[in-house]
């Protein structure tokens, strides 16, 4: 609700704090699970603690999925990178050729 769906401090509730929601992408990583299990049961400044709702073991199990997060976001980046390149339109000069002294025209 806070994190939004792919984790980028956009969900539904992030409107109504007071606090700016963070992003939680490139957070998690193996090495860093028992402070994030920790930060997650414990809670931090304006989020609360959610020990009550998940357990140690599915808060890892959220962290890991917060890793997916990770590579889709590298591919939905790459992916619009390559959008926006093919649809860039190329340099010509009135001839129909390409204009040079333009980086990037050919």
């Amino acid at each position: 609700m806070c994190h939004g769906r792919y984790g980028q401090g956009d969900g539904p509730a992030a409107a109504s704090l007071q606090a700016r929601v963070p992003s939680l992408l490139h957070v998690s990583s193996p090495e860093r699970h028992d402070t994030l299990v920790q930060l997650v049961q414990q809670g931090r400044g304006a989020m609360p603690g959610f020990s009550y709702t998940t357990n140690r073991p599915e808060t890892r199990r959220i962290l890991a999925f917060l890793e997916t997060l990770d590579e889709d976001s590298a591919a939905r980046e790459a992916a619009a990178r390559s959008e926006e390149e093919e649809e860039a339109p190329d340099a010509d000069d009135a001839n129909g050729g390409p204009v040079r002294g333009i980086e990037g025209a050919e």
